[in-house]
């Protein structure tokens, strides 16, 4: 039994390959099992909930163990989005530098290629700030 959080995927890999069968636990749902019980939150009394919950009469909440090949599709989505939201906060921030300095631009999108334009733009020595 796996709670389903941060680095159980290599874990539960690990696991498989040794010829068990680990199932991973909802940490929201193990949360709100603990909290009925009047338990508060440690490491222990998580893992003592854990332990009881394959006994459980009811159909204790279990997830989904995503294969490998599901999981690294998953990640390198979340990476390819982390590395968008800095490319959109590197451009945002090179137009507030150039509007902050008085240099605006006519087309919509800065970073397209075309025709260098930049030996026009006056940003040293005229004043400006």
């Amino acid at each position: 039994m796996l709670e389903a959080s941060f680095g159980w995927g290599w874990l539960s890999d690990l696991l498989s390959e040794a010829g068990l069968e680990p199932h991973l636990s909802n940490c929201y749902k193990l949360e709100q099992m603990r909290k009925a019980r009047g338990w508060v939150k440690t490491n222990k009394k998580d893992a003592d909930l854990m332990s009881l919950l394959p006994f459980e009469q009811s159909d204790w909440p279990k997830l989904w163990r995503a294969p490998p090949q599901v999981r690294n599709q998953r990640e390198q989505m979340r990476f390819r989005g982390d590395l968008v939201g800095l490319q959109t906060m590197v451009k945002n921030r090179i137009h507030a530098i150039f509007h902050r300095h008085g240099i605006f631009h006519e087309f919509s999108d800065l970073f397209v290629k075309r025709k260098p334009i930049c030996h026009k733009w006056p940003l040293g020595g005229n004043g400006r700030s």
